[in-house]
């Protein structure tokens, strides 16, 4: 991938929460669909994928990056060894398998350039669960783990800018 001195910056497992100035990776069902807009609209027109009323939660019918790339990033980064600046990362490694984050990290310091960055950002599994033990209602706790585990925005899980 020829890039003419620009840095390369790749956002994995976007979600529909991209960045402007950073390649956005997304392989989920919605990230599919959103390329292909007469599927992404029967989704919603139908209820195929619930919508969610809880304010904290993200409404997956929105506009995704324009920039977004469906790439299988648990399987290859498609990048060449020692090409990427900066790579980033937020509620992606707790979906996939324990050998599939190890290829994954494996493929991210393949392509990371010398003093490249990479960023990751998982739940806290300490702060979810002392808030599922004090809630007593047990739907709530349902919420808890949806909010912890599951598309929630939070401040500070949209890649930074470096630029």
């Amino acid at each position: 991938m020829k890039n003419n001195n620009k840095k390369i910056m790749l956002n994995i497992g976007c979600g529909p929460l991209g960045h402007d100035d950073w390649l956005n990776i997304d392989y989920g069902i919605l990230a599919f669909a959103h390329r292909f807009k007469w599927l992404e609209g029967l989704i919603f027109k139908f209820n195929f994928w619930p919508k969610n009323e809880n304010i904290n939660q993200i409404k997956y019918n929105v506009g995704w990056p324009n920039n977004l790339k469906l790439i299988n990033a648990r399987k290859k980064i498609p990048f060449a060894e020692k090409s990427v600046d900066y790579i980033f990362t937020s509620h992606f490694l707790e979906h996939i398998k324990k050998y599939e984050a190890l290829r994954f990290l494996k493929n991210s310091y393949r392509c990371l350039k010398s003093g490249g960055i990479l960023r990751i950002s998982v739940p806290d599994l300490d702060i979810a669960i002392q808030r599922y033990i004090n809630q007593s209602d047990n739907l709530k706790k349902v919420d808890i783990i949806n909010d912890d585990f599951y598309a929630t925005i939070q401040q500070g899980l949209t890649p930074p800018n470096f630029i």
